[in-house]
């Protein structure tokens, strides 16, 4: 439809109009300055990409090292039955095998993954929130905001010695 064709293109150009009138100075418009003067799709898609890449397989190797499986809360939480999650764990090593490689450089590896997760998510939020960054004056937050999460995660989870299955429901957030 052209704008230039009688009735329609007329009351187009009115819609049109009046939307422009809503957007200018809203909380919309406000909206959508902060995010793009932060960058919010690359940074979205970064932190995406770290997660992916770098806190994933962190989560992964944690799990390995505290003697749990992190497939069998992979195939609870995706709802799978007993064939898709014998398919999902021959994809992944055992936790055995997992924490009998983690020596020396993937140690190093393995700690840098945390790192570079916190210190996105950080950057992410500083970014949000028009904070300045401290570069690696940032690292013992980092570093805590870590030892938190990976303290926290099997308490949460319900791996805890002495915790059921019943007290996992409890405490999750879809049970609330």
């Amino acid at each position: 439809m052209n704008p230039d064709d009688g009735r329609g293109g007329r009351r187009l150009r009115r819609l049109a109009a009046s939307g422009k009138q809503r957007y200018f100075g809203s909380w919309a418009q406000d909206l959508w300055a902060r995010l793009r003067a932060i960058d919010f799709i690359n940074q979205g898609m970064i932190f995406a990409a770290t997660l992916l890449l770098c806190f994933f397989p962190f989560m992964l190797v944690t799990d390995a090292l505290a003697g749990r499986s992190a497939v069998t809360g992979m195939a609870r939480r995706l709802g799978l039955d007993s064939q898709a999650a014998a398919e999902l764990a021959s994809l992944f090593a055992s936790s055995t095998t997992t924490r009998n490689a983690v020596t020396g450089a993937a140690t190093v590896f393995f700690c840098v993954g945390g790192i570079a997760a916190m210190s996105t998510m950080q950057q992410l939020y500083q970014k949000s929130f028009g904070l300045p960054g401290r570069g690696f004056r940032d690292l013992p937050h980092q570093l805590l905001a870590l030892a938190v999460l990976v303290g926290v995660r099997p308490w949460r989870h319900g791996h805890r010695a002495g915790c059921t299955a019943s007290a996992d429901r409890c405490f999750s957030p879809s049970s609330a």
